[in-house]
């Protein structure tokens, strides 16, 4: 195969966006390579599929691709090269976008070892490296770290020529990361260079580079953060169209056409609503007391907490504490639906509003604790459009100054979290998810991180082998198997909870093939649609529920007709195999199993056969 020809005509559907005639292209060209046991050629179409899955949102696709390319490149003898840390490297993004972070944090590792070893610590490859490491830093709630690789990425880049474009991905990438802080003046000052390199790039080269989308929903965000909402629908849409027009419409354009319906819904409401102001450091929101019913605060409560303490709180912890201050980690998480982003008009009525808690040591607890809640509790008690937090009989301690041993031993039952495989095994996902969930608006040098890094680093891979497994014999048993016949023997009750059964075995199981903990299931179902690979089982599973009663379809089926065949008239049933055919597509893409049996418990030995391999 022409690889010179390959990446020619690869590089100009790209730059003309027609991303659809790429994929086909990609396509065509693996076949070409397989057909004339063309490693070489294999191995760079490959490398080129992993990337190109994952910007289209199919990041389970982009692994299985992935390991069978690092397997080729292993078998030509490349280990240790250049070109094998970019593979590794174009894996650990497709798992970082599958959502596996350990995984991802361990070839991310791996690849930088292999360019420092050959000399290239100072490529452009080097730099790709540090800018990718910094997304998943960020998105394992290490800020400050994913700004020091983004800093040393672009020192790596000054040096390079022609690199006003990998440039301006860096700067992008640390605006973002200071408009998540709410720090709008610095996250503006970044975006607006990245988009004037950007700029420069598509007079130089005649097209707009992939990436200039992300840098126009920066701006977009930072103005809508500081209440400019007609100007934050421009840029809006502006990201909308560039986004659109390089990746089709993924997930990214699909959140930014929400962003951008929610600026123009901004604007209507504005001049007719005299309450509404701007809190302190920019953020929108409503003067008043919170009440059942009200639009939740934009951004959600999370939103409203961060900058209620960077405008109230800080300043009093830090000014009373100067010794303990480092010390704190500060956020909010735990069970709340605002600690997962899923809190709306219904919320209000219990543990809401503006608070955080102070995370301490045991010792620092003991010390200072009574201190530190005396200082919380002299805090303003409404903020940003949201009144005092009305807390339950069971949210007490959750905000103001808490005991990080405490902390994990409510949620997990272990101080220290998990150590153990029988440990991690006994937990269950909603007890991890609630103890990674929220945010942290400061990051202290107590335990508590080390801790939630760990649990976000995901399951040990023999645990999660583990889990799959149960969730496939489960999802079998429950859907396939008993469904079936409890409506072959008129039991309507045993039937609804064979389905229930279901429901929840194949839900958990689209939550560990993305490589993310399954919350409390009333968060189930709204938590699915946010998933990368799988996300449609949450549509099958809607209808799955939504039908009416099929006992209907089972008159007159005989046993011998059970047997033989599956039941297509009990809609329900359809709907159970199609789940179980996703599944086991998924299975198969991510290498896990590649039995032909659509019977899902038949898959578990060869699920489990790779507890022992790497």
């Amino acid at each position: 195969m022409d690889q010179r020809r390959f990446y020619e005509r690869l590089d100009a559907l790209f730059g003309e966006k027609k991303l659809e005639e790429a994929g086909r292209w990609l396509e065509s060209c693996r076949r070409k390579a397989e057909e004339e046991n063309d490693r070489e050629a294999l191995l760079a179409v490959l490398n080129e599929e992993v990337g190109y899955c994952r910007s289209i949102g199919k990041a389970g696709e982009a692994c299985g691709l992935f390991r069978r390319a690092l397997a080729l490149a292993e078998e030509l003898g490349l280990a240790g090269t250049g070109g094998y840390a970019t593979t590794l490297l174009n894996g650990a993004t497709a798992c970082r976008a599958a959502g596996d972070y350990g995984e991802a944090a361990r070839l991310y590792q791996e690849a930088r070892q292999v360019y420092e070893k050959a000399g290239m610590a100072g490529s452009y490859e080097a730099a790709s490296l540090l800018n990718n490491e910094s997304l998943l830093l960020e998105k394992m709630g290490r800020t400050e770290e994913a700004r020091q690789c983004l800093v040393q990425a672009l020192q790596v880049l000054e040096k390079l020529p022609d690199t006003g474009a990998e440039r301006a991905v860096s700067l992008t990438n640390l605006g973002l990361l200071w408009a998540k802080d709410g720090q709008t003046v610095q996250a503006r000052e970044y975006l607006e260079e990245a988009r004037r390199l950007f700029q420069e790039e598509e007079s130089r080269t005649g097209r707009s580079d992939a990436h200039f989308g992300a840098a126009l929903a920066g701006m977009a965000q930072v103005s809508f953060q500081e209440g400019k909402y007609q100007e934050a629908e421009a840029w809006y849409e502006e990201a909308c169209r560039e986004t659109k027009e390089s990746f089709g419409e993924n997930d990214s354009y699909r959140l930014l056409r929400e962003n951008l319906e929610e600026a123009r819904r901004r604007q209507r409401k504005a001049p007719g609503r005299e309450e509404e102001r701007l809190l302190p450091g920019g953020e929108p929101g409503f003067a008043g007391e919170a009440v059942l019913g009200r639009e939740p605060a934009p951004g959600g409560c999370m939103a409203v907490c961060r900058e209620y303490y960077r405008s109230c709180g800080q300043a009093v912890l830090q000014e009373r504490f100067p010794g303990l201050f480092p010390r704190m980690t500060i956020g909010l998480a735990g069970y709340g639906s605002e600690c997962f982003g899923y809190d709306d008009q219904l919320s209000s009525d219990h543990d809401y509003g503006p608070s955080f808690a102070v995370w301490l040591d045991r010792e620092d607890y003991a010390r200072y604790g009574r201190e530190v809640q005396e200082a919380y509790d002299s805090l303003p008690k409404s903020f940003g459009g949201l009144g005092a937090r009305q807390i339950s009989a069971h949210g007490e301690g959750r905000v103001g100054a808490c005991c990080t041993q405490d902390f994990y031993q409510e949620l997990l039952g272990l101080e220290q979290g998990p150590q153990t495989e029988g440990q991690w095994l006994e937990l269950r996902d909603e007890q991890l998810a609630a103890a990674c969930s929220g945010q942290v608006f400061q990051e202290g040098e107590g335990s508590f991180l080390a801790v939630r890094r760990r649990l976000l680093a995901y399951y040990p891979r023999r645990v999660w082998l583990q889990k799959i497994a149960l969730q496939a014999a489960l999802m079998a048993q429950a859907g396939q198997y008993n469904y079936p016949r409890l409506m072959m023997r008129r039991d309507p009750v045993g039937a609804s909870l064979a389905l229930a059964e279901f429901t929840k075995a194949a839900a958990a199981m689209c939550y560990l093939l993305n490589r993310r903990y399954m919350p409390y299931y009333k968060w189930i179902f709204r938590g699915m649609q946010e998933l990368g690979c799988l996300s449609d089982v949450a549509g099958y599973l809607e209808e799955l529920a939504l039908q009416p009663a099929q006992a209907e379809a089972w008159d007159g089926m005989t046993a011998e007709e059970y047997r033989r065949f599956l039941n297509v008239k009990d809609y329900r049933v359809v709907y159970i195999e199609t789940v179980c055919r996703r599944v086991r597509e998924e299975l198969k893409s991510q290498g896990l199993s590649a039995c032909p049996d659509p019977f899902l418990e038949n898959h578990t030995g060869e699920i489990l056969s790779h507890m022992e391999k790497r």
